[in-house]
């Protein structure tokens, strides 16, 4: 069924994409990424209303009925050439000469062959192992499961609100993968394909800033090798989807406000629309866009206001129908479109006076700048050397200027900034490394000046998105924590344009081409081998990517690799204590079972305890002290209860519930249903 959703998915966007007559290949292959993450979300959202989300034939059925609507349209609009501006696309392979290219370019072939290589082999380990960053085993596809089981997004009992609040966009492309194949192999490949996707719309950025065929291709492959790219290419948070679809978006809007085509206009909107429905910090971008369409309306003039209502309406159109419910469930269960009010409050605080909001914006900008130094993924000796030469640099340059970046303040708790700590090359702490670096700081300083000097439209709007968005992620988040790299990806990703400029002058050329190939492809290839969520080896360690006092450090320590482990084991691999519960529950409880689950805690991992096929359905006891209610626990009927942390409720008894099994370590009671008998 999977394959065939995907060939159903593949011919609809084909026949999209060849609908928009694009002349561009670049823009062709971008509309049907869009247009596959669109139908899919499209038909999740509508599922929702019809309870269906869970039903592998109404996803069918509604791609095929999709399919036929758009061979319809193809159809009245004289059927254009389904491969486009590929038509031609034989001959120039024809004439393209592999020999010269390697000659004239070797740092780039090489690179090309490499990170080629290097996102086979990240597709390979994403197939191979089942999600398991903290994030997404208790948050991004436990919902996904839920939604399932329930046919719809409607709130459930749960001390996990983040489960419910999220915008949906990016969690129906998992449902589609998980429901459609009915395993989690392929989910993995959701984040990886927004990487390739958003790393072709790098390549068209470029090529609208006037850089040749070449000098497009450096900065997309670049962007591949970026610490935080390479460990989200195979997770399930959706931060990499959210900055593919904003590099993807940004690419339509600057040919939109070039030319002003309504087909650039149109797949602008539709992805902005998608964008929304997709990530909460995507609505950061909206004041700096905001701004830059007052720029190109009344400074450039290269668009017209009624142009900017028809995108509007087109976005909000695509936001009502794609993507808006969520915010509306929201509204209903939490009071706030945007969720708990508790956690908006907290992203909040910092508004509630001037000095205040002005006050974080400007400590945090500094740390995050300072972070932007990084040489995550090097190689020893020169990853520990370059954190100790930024300790100390950063520590003289701040007692200089007198900045107490160190102090405890503007933190999200329990996190605190230290000018010294090591973050882990690792899923969730990654930043963008060295050449990172080189991209966030130098070139885009100098970049800066030159648009701002020679008054270049894209260069000016890169440097407005990338500013208020620094803005307002600071001010609006709670404080500085070591995760939030990953959020700037869509930021990172336009910025990395500029990179192309390196290669346009023959001096800097010649030294930063060979070096993009060494640092690049070393980042690549160590985060590909000792990834600590997906280690392929474990020794030698050539970079830091265990804190000692992690539970799994020993056992790494010891040779686990994923060859070597079960998938139970490749779940538990960096989140190792919860192993041991999981295992409990495999080994006592059936499959194709309901279980009811109370957890003495706020924060939990559930997503081994659906079992491997997800055929056991799992229904929340929250808030914990219902298990005291057993008329209640009775209503919820399901055939076995499980209490974890349950060392003060070891005396608990029922009626309707025999005691099945119990352990100290874990520390949990299982209990059966007395009609399963």
């Amino acid at each position: 069924m999977f394959f065939l959703s995907a060939l159903l998915i593949a011919l609809s966007s084909l026949f999209f994409s060849s609908i928009m007559k694009f002349k561009s290949k670049i823009s062709y292959l971008l509309t049907i990424y869009i247009f596959g993450y669109g139908s899919i979300a499209l038909i999740g959202n509508l599922g929702h209303f019809l309870s269906l989300l869970g039903n592998r034939f109404y996803f069918l059925l509604s791609q095929f009925i999709l399919l036929l609507v758009v061979i319809t349209i193809w159809t009245k609009v004289g059927r254009p050439n389904l491969i486009g501006p590929f038509k031609n696309f034989r001959c120039l392979i024809r004439s393209f000469e592999l020999k010269k290219f390697f000659k004239q370019y070797p740092d780039l072939t090489l690179m090309l062959l490499g990170v080629t290589i290097g996102y086979i082999l990240l597709a390979y380990i994403g197939y191979q192992v089942p999600p398991n960053n903290n994030d997404s085993i208790s948050t991004h596809l436990p919902r996904v499961i839920y939604w399932i089981q329930h046919g719809n997004f409607a709130p459930w009992e749960t001390a996990r609100i983040f489960q419910l609040m999220y915008p949906v966009n990016s969690g129906l492309q998992f449902l589609w993968s998980i429901l459609l194949s009915n395993s989690d192999h392929w989910v993995g490949l959701v984040q990886w394909s927004a990487a390739i996707a958003g790393s072709l719309s790098i390549y068209g950025i470029a090529g609208l800033m006037g850089a040749k065929f070449a000098w497009r291709l450096f900065p997309g492959l670049i962007f591949l090798t970026l610490p935080s790219v390479v460990m989200q290419s195979t997770t399930t948070q959706n931060d990499l989807i959210a900055a593919g679809l904003f590099g993807i978006f940004f690419y339509f809007l600057l040919k939109m406000f070039k030319n002003n085509a309504i087909n650039n206009l149109f797949c602008a909107a539709f992805t902005m629309g998608l964008l929304i429905g997709t990530k909460q910090t995507i609505l950061y971008l909206l004041p700096g866009l905001g701004l830059l369409f007052l720029i190109y309306w009344l400074y450039f003039k290269s668009i017209k206001l009624k142009e900017i209502l028809l995108f509007s309406g087109i976005t909000m159109t695509t936001f009502l129908i794609i993507g808006s419910v969520i915010f509306f469930i929201n509204w209903d269960y939490f009071g706030h479109p945007l969720g708990g009010k508790e956690v908006v409050n907290s992203s909040i605080q910092a508004t509630k006076s001037i000095q205040s909001s002005v006050s974080q914006i400007g400590m945090n900008s500094i740390r995050f700048l300072y972070q932007m130094v990084d040489p995550t993924g090097l190689s020893s000796p020169l990853w520990r050397w370059g954190i100790k030469l930024r300790t100390i640099i950063g520590g003289e340059l701040f007692r200089f200027l007198n900045i107490p970046i160190e102090a405890d303040i503007f933190n999200t708790w329990p996190h605190k900034f230290s000018l010294s700590k090591t973050y882990l090359f690792q899923e969730d702490e990654s930043w963008f490394g060295i050449l990172g670096f080189f991209i966030l700081i130098p070139t885009f300083i100098i970049q800066t000046i030159v648009g701002f000097k020679n008054k270049e439209p894209i260069r000016i709007s890169i440097f407005v998105l990338s500013i208020t968005f620094m803005i307002f992620l600071t001010l609006l988040r709670p404080g500085w924590d070591p995760y939030q790299g990953r959020y700037f990806l869509p930021i990172v990703l336009i910025c990395s344009t500029l990179s192309y400029t390196w290669f346009s002058t023959r001096f800097l050329r010649w030294i930063m081409g060979p070096l993009s190939l060494i640092i690049g492809l070393m980042i690549l290839f160590n985060g590909i081998l000792y990834n600590p969520a997906k280690p392929i080896l474990d020794k030698p360690i050539p970079i830091f990517y265990r804190y000692p006092e992690d539970p799994g450090y020993e056992q790494i320590r010891r040779g686990n690799r994923i060859d070597e482990l079960n998938r139970l084991e490749k779940i538990s691999l960096q989140t190792f204590s919860n192993y041991k519960l999981c295992d409990f529950v495999d080994r006592n409880v059936p499959l194709d079972v309901t279980l009811g689950y109370a957890i003495n805690e706020n924060y939990y991992q559930e997503y081994c305890l659906f079992g491997p096929n997800f055929s056991r359905k799992l229904i929340p006891v929250h808030p914990f002290i219902k298990i005291l209610d057993e008329s209640s626990l009775v209503e919820m009927n399901f055939d076995y209860l499980l209490i974890y942390k349950a060392t003060n409720s070891k005396d608990l008894s029922f009626n309707q519930f025999t005691l099945f099994a119990q352990s100290e370590d874990p520390d949990v009671i299982l209990f059966m249903n007395n009609s399963n008998k």
